[in-house]
């Protein structure tokens, strides 16, 4: 793979941009990177990605999305929270790389990308802000605030995490920028019926879909106990769980368990989550906390009504009863009567979708998301 530097004749002046992130999984995290490195302007930054991976999960295909996009990447290996030689690895690679900026995500990152970099020389550090994991209230909270010491700038994605990080990471006002995500006008894919078809869903049955890892937060125990109450009303519904995680086996136990496991999938990872929630009636996002939920952007493109939590960034994304509908965090009651509520009314699920279509546009463009990340290089690196 050529080196961004011979691409295009560009000359040395460009900045040169590292950032770091540690990764076991294609997450919110990890795709919104796929979605802001490749816009970052080429003539004027020389971006490289250092990831930190884990366990057996198989990079070769995420890489590739950058290379593709002439983005240069590394990656060394994290073997436990603390760790030594993924510290030294870390530090001669920042070392090496003479880079200006160092842009980290998320705690792991930030300590081994943070520290590494203020000692290898680099002018300026940057960390972003995910997600508010109770870790960095609880026992992480000492770790987060001796990590933020490093950085002149921390990113957040909406006004809730910058209070978060104000208040748990003690980080000032002043040093905090609110980026949300963004998404770029996706296609309508037109694969509706097909997408069915494959997945077996009867024609004309309802087609909930929910997209996450699988794990504690994304609250899909609370979808599952719902569902009996779904099915009592809609006997031909079909329920998606897309993603993998840690929680897969307990889900799949919960679904036999409620005597549901023959109108629930849980189909793993999928590239295709853009097609599947078009094919969707309604997306189901019911997180116990949430950083942001780049699923709910990718259902506002995809034109498909959504019903999420009413928790942490959400309301700031989805605007309860105008682009979406909102319940509390935990409720499968609530969960049961949205949806519910939402299969009876066609025309109001239409109206929603539409909505949100709408609202991705003039809010959450991944150009603009890609344009403010520059003004903040810019900014630090004048």
């Amino acid at each position: 793979m050529a080196s961004r530097a011979a691409v295009g004749g560009f000359g040395v002046s460009r900045k040169r941009i590292l950032h770091v992130h540690k990764a076991n999984g294609i997450a919110g995290s990890e795709r919104h990177l796929q979605l802001l490195l490749p816009r970052l302007d080429p003539t004027r930054f020389d971006v490289t990605l250092l990831l930190l991976t884990q366990g057996g999960w198989s990079t070769v295909e995420y890489l590739a999305s950058f290379q593709d996009a002439n983005i240069k990447t590394t990656q060394v290996g994290i073997r436990a929270d603390l760790d030594p030689l993924c510290f030294l690895d870390v530090y001669r690679f920042v070392k090496q790389g003479a880079f200006d900026l160092v842009h980290t995500h998320l705690i792991h990152a930030d300590l081994y990308g943070g520290v590494a970099a203020r000692l290898a020389g680099v002018g300026h550090l940057v960390s972003t802000r995910h997600n508010d994991d109770p870790f960095r209230r609880g026992a992480g909270r000492g770790l987060g605030r001796l990590a933020t010491r490093n950085f002149e700038r921390v990113i957040v994605l909406s006004r809730y995490l910058s209070g978060f990080v104000e208040a748990v990471d003690g980080v000032r006002a002043e040093r905090i920028v609110t980026i949300p995500y963004g998404l770029p006008p996706l296609p309508r894919e037109g694969s509706r019926r097909a997408l069915r078809e494959e997945l077996s869903v009867p024609a004309g049955a309802p087609l909930i879909v929910a997209v996450g890892r699988l794990v504690r937060q994304k609250g899909h125990h609370y979808l599952l106990h719902a569902w009996p109450r779904i099915l009592g009303a809609h006997p031909d519904a079909r329920l998606l769980i897309v993603g993998d995680g840690p929680y897969r086996d307990r889900l799949t136990r919960e679904a036999q368990f409620l005597g549901v496991r023959s109108s629930v999938t849980l189909t793993g990872w999928r590239t295709d989550v853009p097609a599947l929630l078009e094919a969707a009636d309604i997306c189901v996002h019911p997180s116990l906390w949430e950083g942001f939920g780049l699923t709910l952007l990718e259902a506002m493109a995809s034109g498909t009504c959504i019903v999420a939590s009413r928790v942490s960034t959400i309301p700031e994304v989805v605007l309860d009863g105008e682009t979406g509908c909102l319940v509390a965090p935990g409720d499968s009651d609530a969960l049961a009567a949205t949806i519910l509520h939402l299969l009876a009314e066609p025309t109001r699920r239409r109206e929603l979708a539409e909505a949100g279509r709408r609202r991705l546009r003039e809010t959450f463009s991944a150009d603009r998301m890609a344009r403010a990340t520059e003004a903040l290089y810019d900014e630090l690196l004048q």
